[in-house]
């Protein structure tokens, strides 16, 4: 991993130091990681990976299957998911100008498909990058041989489990109620609220196959539930697979913090003893750095592995996120089964970005433990040398900056980025600089706003890009308005910048809105008492 990505700049030179003499005399040539494809797999057959490698093999992923397999399951997917993609395309086309439910209903279910189709290729063009990791997750594991440590390991892969399972049946009982209302919906309330004529049954994605639908409807209805259930395979086996992986690095660094803890634990009472006690906080302080080193690098591989897959099917997801939100309010009126299909939906693809940023917190969290447990360990007592004390404080600096995962390096894989970019967007706002002043309103007083300026636009001022607000804004800006530019966006956040003196004013001279501090309040009143005019 590059050292830069995960600790501040201004002590690169003094860890660049630490490595060349690292290099020297902290060899460990028993704990490096072979890369070599000939390594031991039994792992994978025990119950903390089986499902997951499974569940790889059967669409085609796991790396180390035979070839030939491999491809014709990948054929088989690709081309499933293709040629449904086709007829959908078709009849998307054709109701264009006629029904604008069924091109609704047709878009949906086109871009969940691309989406889906971008993953799967995504992954399985990284193939090397993924055999890689499987390989060292082997050989870790061979490398591990204290009980304690292997519990920890364990325990921590075992952490997946439940939110696993439970994303398991959340895509199960959406695919179903997605599927299935277009289909036996109709029949069910024909039963329970008969009309003067049958309501018809639909497909569960409108596409054209260029058959009578009423005569082949049940051959049809099985090629769209077999489409439906690899898009729901592809999502959860792809994603849990990467939870797994991401919790094996959590785990490594919970050995680090294990192995740290331990350092010092003998007694000092003689010189002698003083060395042999040196050496000895040496040797495990070695180990622990070792293993820490190879965690990072570990997590950098896995982002380098997934950052494609993880930046487009983000984007797919947030754009589909707005697109059934706006369609389940639209029907809510007229069709309400049709509008509970759309929300279905949309609690799906919030459920699956929380799914995604859960295991970067966690090793964002576990990572963030490294530096307080050195700080506990004593470093500071009398009985370590100075060199091991220099080592010690190095390592501090080194975790300053804790390890985290992006999606193409845009947005960090954390529980605080999936909070506030869906605080920010539940703001609303009927145009893009509503929903700016909206968000700035409900997240920073006036009075920090008075000490910030967009890019430095005056120069007294700090730049409100130091703010980590900023990002999240920017991200719920083009989740609500995604043909909002950035020039839009600057001049909104600007504009509200500009006037944060005069708002600051009116408080203070009992003029302005009667409001505590971060309390939302509409932005149309705002609008409408002159707030937006230059101070």
């Amino acid at each position: 991993m590059k050292d830069g990505y995960l600790r501040p700049l201004y002590v690169n030179h003094l860890v660049r130091l630490f490595e060349n003499h690292k290099k020297k005399s902290f060899e460990m040539p028993d704990s490096k990681i072979n890369t070599q494809d000939q390594c031991n797999l039994d792992i994978f057959e025990t119950s903390d990976y089986k499902t997951y490698k499974d569940g790889m093999k059967l669409i085609g992923l796991w790396p180390f299957e035979n070839s030939t397999k491999r491809t014709l399951k990948r054929a088989f997917v690709l081309i499933s998911m293709i040629t449904t993609l086709i007829f959908m395309q078709v009849r998307f086309v054709e109701e264009l100008n006629h029904n604008i439910d069924v091109v609704l209903q047709s878009a949906g279910s086109i871009i969940l498909s691309i989406g889906c189709i971008a993953k799967f290729i995504t992954t399985f063009r990284a193939e090397d990058n993924i055999k890689l990791l499987f390989s060292r997750i082997a050989k870790q594991w061979a490398s591990i041989t204290d009980k304690t440590e292997c519990k920890i390991l364990a325990d921590n892969i075992k952490v997946c489990h439940p939110l696993c399972t439970f994303y398991k049946v959340i895509a199960f009982f959406a695919l179903v109620t997605y599927a299935c209302l277009p289909s036996f919906g109709p029949v069910i309330m024909n039963i329970l609220s008969p009309l003067n004529e049958t309501r018809r049954k639909r497909l569960p994605a409108p596409a054209e196959y260029f058959v009578d639908e009423e005569k082949y409807f049940y051959v049809l209805f099985s090629h769209g539930m077999i489409c439906y259930m690899l898009v729901c395979a592809l999502y959860v086996i792809i994603d849990c697979m990467y939870s797994c992986i991401v919790h094996h690095t959590v785990g490594l660094v919970g050995i680090v913090t294990y192995r740290l803890q331990n350092i010092i634990d003998l007694k000092v009472t003689s010189n002698q003893e003083y060395q042999a006690n040196n050496s000895e906080i040496r040797r495990r302080l070695r180990r622990a750095i070792s293993l820490h080193k190879e965690s990072l690098e570990f997590a950098q591989k896995i982002e380098t592995t997934y950052n494609l897959c993880f930046i487009i099917v983000m984007s797919v997801n947030l754009l589909t996120m707005i697109f059934t939100a706006a369609c389940a309010i639209r029907t809510l009126y007229y069709d309400k089964v049709e509008s509970f299909r759309w929300f279905i939906l949309y609690g799906s693809i919030i459920f699956h970005l929380f799914f995604n940023s859960n295991p970067g917190q966690n090793l964002y969290d576990k990572s963030n433990e490294i530096i307080n447990t050195l700080y506990f360990t004593e470093w500071y007592t009398l009985g370590i040398s100075r060199s091991n004390k220099r080592t010690m404080l190095i390592m501090m600096i080194r975790c300053l900056r804790p390890c985290q995962l992006t999606a193409g390096g845009l947005l960090v894989l954390n529980m605080i980025n999936f909070g506030a970019v869906i605080f920010f967007k539940s703001k609303g706002g009927s145009d893009c600089r509503k929903l700016i002043f909206n968000c700035m309103i409900a997240a920073i007083t006036n009075e920090v706003a008075n000490q910030y300026s967009f890019i430095e636009r005056k120069a007294p001022r700090k730049s409100f890009k130091d703010l980590r607000l900023c990002t999240c804004l920017y991200q719920a800006v083009k989740l609500a308005f995604p043909n909002a530019n950035d020039d839009d966006i600057k001049d909104g956040i600007s504009a509200w910048q500009d006037t944060a003196n005069t708002r600051l004013k009116r408080e203070a001279s009992g003029k302005g809105p009667k409001r505590a501090p971060f309390q939302p309040i509409v932005i149309d009143e705002t609008l409408n008492s002159g707030e937006e005019s230059d101070p």
